[in-house]
């Protein structure tokens, strides 16, 4: 249930392209799998999470289906990289690839200078319901050593 909560602001046209542009097939990858993110939290609001205020989900659903965090990649390549645990993701060779990969126009060249700057803004949050999305920012952060 927390997985579709989270991707409750997900557009499959909210995305960014690859240069070159991943090969068809094609589909749009969150960077940071929500699945993980549910993982992280999980431990931090336990099983009974209906007390929490929706606007602490909602928050953290809009970075993590922010275009920063979301890109066209070959199906192939987005099935490979779902199951990688998430605390290998500084030292697995596949992401290594992944966040050195070029992208098209935009404010940022390289994957990873787009998830850091989502990451970082993440992990510095000020809003009415900043909680969820600052401890996620702090836990990806400290993943990626930035």
């Amino acid at each position: 249930m927390l997985n579709a909560i989270l991707r409750v602001h997900f557009s499959s046209s909210n995305h960014n392209t690859l240069n070159p542009p991943a090969l068809a097939p094609t589909e749009i990858d969150h960077f940071w799998e929500v699945q993980h993110i549910v993982d992280i939290i999980k431990p931090v609001i336990g099983e009974n999470w209906y007390p929490l205020a929706i606007g602490e989900f909602m928050d953290l659903s809009t970075f993590i289906n922010d275009r920063r965090n979301m890109f066209q990649v070959k199906c192939t390549d987005n099935q490979t990289k779902k199951f990688i645990p998430y605390n290998q993701y500084l030292t697995n060779p596949f992401i290594r690839t992944y966040v050195n990969w070029n992208l098209q126009g935009g404010q940022f060249s390289t994957v990873e200078a787009s998830v850091k700057v989502l990451a970082l803004e993440m992990k510095y949050r000020s809003s009415v319901y900043p909680h969820l999305t600052r401890h996620i920012g702090e836990e990806l952060c400290t993943l990626m050593g930035w």
